[in-house]
């Protein structure tokens, strides 16, 4: 089974996200998320670098709220 994506693309950059969730891993399940980006030009490399520090955070407050309003 192929896990679930979404792709955003733009002039200067692709974004891929692929969401797999496995709900035998542990007590709870697990989910596991994978990020691609391709830059194009100098500024998809520009917003990277700027979004970068805040990449973890988004991710982790995002699958707060998934779990929060049951996703798990």
């Amino acid at each position: 089974m192929r896990p679930p994506f979404a792709a955003h693309t733009e002039s200067t950059l692709d974004f891929r996200l692929s969401v797999l969730r496995n709900r035998d891993a542990g007590r709870h399940g697990s989910v596991t998320l994978a990020s691609v980006v391709h830059c194009h030009n100098r500024v998809g490399r520009a917003y990277i670098v700027l979004i970068r520090p805040f990449h973890k955070l988004i991710v982790q407050r995002s699958l707060a709220r998934a779990a929060k309003g049951g996703f798990s």
